[in-house]
């Protein structure tokens, strides 16, 4: 398991949108280092989760789904 580290600011509406409509998967591409593979969404709770090129299966440290990529 992962800590997962809660952040005291709230967000107003507008700005969840916004964060809502990125597109993670072109900003994780341009920024990632070479040895990840890329991000995945878990189906059933949303999290973002990102995949190292000798993974083929994933397991959402938020509620435990394997993924399978």
């Amino acid at each position: 398991m992962q800590n997962v580290v809660r952040s005291k600011q709230s967000l107003s509406e507008e700005e969840l949108a916004k964060l809502k409509e990125i597109d993670w998967e072109t900003y994780y591409r341009e920024s990632a280092s070479a040895d990840l593979k890329g991000l995945s969404n878990c189906p059933d709770c949303n999290t973002i989760l990102i995949a190292h090129d000798d993974q083929s299966e994933l397991t959402c440290y938020h509620c435990g789904k394997k993924i399978t990529l």
